[in-house]
């Protein structure tokens, strides 16, 4: 650990020294922006910073590098090179030595701006330094010296060892190679495979990495644990090559951490030229707002031999998110599943990452219709790991292991819910969706909601008739609970609250000596009529006409959405969704409220997708709720079905005595009940 602590100390003084001489040269800056750009990534979320920390990091590789093999080559060193031979220099060890590392790349912009002579003596030390010590002390550098932020631009998170050892492990049981890790980083897949196969296996390991960084991290790594070596590392974007692009037809097995990317730090091009590719190779049409991680999944099979094996390491947010339905309909039917194992948050493997990570176990092979789904709440050994793959499933010291068919859980669903402890019982096959039985729809736009939205005490200073009225929920922060009664909105119209809307749908000819003309007038004197929505109307005016919804949806929320019983039979402005059930489920009262009683529960939420704002703000669209996996309540046998609308009423009338959570919990119940003994009734 001595010998790391000082190897580091001795890399951060050598960068910085470099990265001093780097500051103020903008050509350097200008060089890595035009290369990032070509290869189709944004960089304006980049600052010049990055580009000049990367760019010292990866010219002191490059000078290391250059320091090993010019000793086994007998090519000139450093200190005997002049400072304006020095590319040439390295142009003849890239033609020497074939190792990509050494390829013309943007960081050569730096060999301008840097004294290499005066480098030489530190260069020569660092090298020693490097190669006698333990740990992947180039990969947790590059973390330290090239900021988050931008690492987090080109989806750089490094993978602890313990996690690779346990990944590899698992990928080369029989010990299948040709091998290939598609995103490189610092090679710490392919060094762990060294560690299970032998230094004699270098030669059938393959790395790719569409940064020279990673490529020269890589090369250094597997460098320092056979020194003849000559890695199979090179710098490809794996998105767009062939594997004839690197000497090998498929591989046996394919293990990486690839990019985390989001689709707003790439360009439109690249992004649409990834998704035909994937399209072609996999027939799935995947949605552009995919990161990139998703794109490197998919494409791996077209690399892999039948019967070889893939771990990948990814955010979780495939299992929830709209843009991961493509990878989860591939997991689902195009190939066997081992094991999907989730991280808590309390074990997060990366601390700079933004979400929970999550490992996939794949092999190319018919679904065998058994995975193991394993959440992790403390990282045990990849020992303990591996064992649990092939034991008993149930509850360990360090998390639980369940095993389920993929095929029973419908595509929209929530995967993470799964790893819960209640739902490893439920039976996928018995759900329906919320949209099969309802319709959800955004609240009324009026355009102008202080124009067209009224207090009791300006409906009396304009005088405008009832007829020309409606009543209306205010907002969402008016729902205080689970119903919404006649009596909540007369509270609000004695507060001076706007719960009155402009209805009326006549022509203004039709309104001749009325009141109500008078304020649509004034309306047109403060320019509402001029407003894009009113613009939009056939009379600008006539605010879209709905029927009051049978139920809210808070689609904005920090701890949990609600589905609030609209008693009152009120309409609702775009601050909320509305919920309006089919008929069939109208026409039976119980199964009104013993719906909404299962939408509350606990255990339902979980299934239901939001997307994450900032401060812990989520937000729901109607699709997404449409899409939440519910039971038919008139697949519930009567008693039960009472039971959950009585609960329901009592929820209602809970809401201010301080009792709601206590009947939430006596509903989950009933809810996990239904689900584990799944007590439906047949059709």
């Amino acid at each position: 650990m001595k010998e790391f602590k000082n190897t580091f100390v001795d890399m951060r003084q050598v960068v910085s020294r470099v990265y001093r001489m780097l500051v103020g040269h903008r050509h350097v800056v200008d060089a890595a922006r035009s290369e990032l750009q070509r290869l189709g990534f944004k960089t304006s979320s980049m600052d010049a910073d990055i580009f000049l920390r990367q760019a010292s990091f990866g010219m002191v590789l490059k000078l290391l590098l250059y320091e090993v093999v010019a000793r086994q080559y007998s090519l000139p060193r450093l200190n005997d090179v002049d400072g304006g031979e020095v590319y040439e220099v390295l142009q003849k060890a890239y033609k020497t030595t074939a190792l990509s590392a050494f390829a013309p790349s943007w960081i050569d912009a730096s060999l301008s701006a840097i004294d290499v002579g005066a480098l030489a003596d530190d260069i020569a030390r660092l090298a020693s330094s490097v190669f006698s010590a333990d740990g992947d002390v180039l990969g947790r550098f590059c973390e330290e010296w090239i900021a988050s932020a931008g690492r987090r631009v080109l989806g750089e998170f490094y993978t602890p060892e313990p996690v690779a050892e346990f990944m590899t492990a698992w990928v080369l049981t029989n010990g299948r190679t040709p091998l290939l890790d598609p995103g490189v980083g610092s090679g710490v897949f392919l060094n762990k495979a060294l560690d299970k196969l032998g230094h004699g296996a270098c030669a059938q390991l393959y790395g790719v990495d569409i940064s020279p960084i990673a490529v020269l991290m890589s090369t250094i790594n597997i460098m320092r644990r056979v020194p003849q070596a000559r890695p199979n590392i090179f710098r490809l974007d794996f998105l767009k090559m062939s594997p004839t692009d690197i000497g090998v037809e498929s591989f046996n097995a394919i293990i990486s951490n690839p990019p985390y990317t989001r689709h707003h730090e790439l360009l439109p091009r690249y992004k649409e030229e990834a998704v035909r590719r994937i399209a072609v190779e996999t027939g799935l049409r995947i949605s552009g707002l995919s990161s990139l991680y998703l794109f490197f999944v998919l494409r791996s099979f077209a690399f892999l031999r039948d019967g070889g094996a893939s771990a990948f390491i990814v955010p979780s947010e495939w299992m929830e998110g709209e843009y991961g339905a493509a990878l989860r309909k591939f997991l689902k039917e195009r190939v066997d599943v081992a094991s999907v194992i989730l991280f808590s948050e309390d074990s997060l493997v990366f601390p700079d990452a933004l979400t929970l990570p999550s490992i996939v176990l794949i092999r190319k092979e018919p679904p065998r219709g058994r995975t193991r789904l394993i959440k992790v709440q403390r990282w045990p050994t990849a020992e303990a790991l591996l064992s649990a793959l092939e034991g008993d499933d149930g509850d360990y010291k360090w998390g639980r292991v369940a095993t389920r068919s993929l095929a029973s859980i419908p595509t929209e669903a929530k995967w993470t819910t799964l790893f819960e402890a209640v739902e490893f019982a439920v039976d996928f096959a018995t759900f329906t969706t919320l949209g099969a039985i309802a319709k959800i729809t955004r609240g009324i736009a009026t355009g102008a909601n202080d124009y067209f939205a009224l207090s009791e005490s300006e409906v009396k200073k304009f005088g405008i008739e009832p007829s020309c009225l409606a009543p209306i929920v205010p907002a969402a922060r008016h729902l205080s609970g689970y119903s919404f009664t006649w009596g909540d909105w007369e509270k609000l119209r004695r507060e001076g609250r706007k719960v009155y809307l402009l209805w009326c749908h006549k022509q203004k000819s039709e309104l001749a000596g009325t009141s109500v003309l008078r304020y649509i007038e004034l309306g047109e004197k403060m320019g509402i009529n001029r407003r894009y929505l009113a613009r939009q109307r056939a009379v600008w005016y006539w605010v879209e006409r709905r029927e009051p919804p049978d139920a809210f949806v808070t689609y904005m929320f920090r701890k949990e959405l609600r589905f609030v019983y609209n008693d009152a039979r009120v309409l609702y402005l775009n601050t909320l969704h509305g919920l309006y059930f089919s008929q069939d489920i109208k026409r039976d009262p119980n199964a009104v409220k013993a719906l909404l009683a299962y939408l509350n529960s606990p255990t339902a939420l979980k299934l239901i997708r939001a997307r994450t704002y900032g401060g812990g703000l989520y937000k729901i669209e109607p699709r997404e709720v449409e899409k939440m996996p519910i039971i038919n309540p008139l697949l519930i046998p009567q008693e039960k079905r009472r039971r959950l609308a009585t609960l329901f009423e009592e929820l209602c009338q809970a809401t201010n005595t301080g009792k709601s959570e206590d009947i939430r919990r006596l509903i989950d119940l009933e809810v996990q009940n239904l689900l584990n003994t799944r007590q439906l009734a047949q059709h």
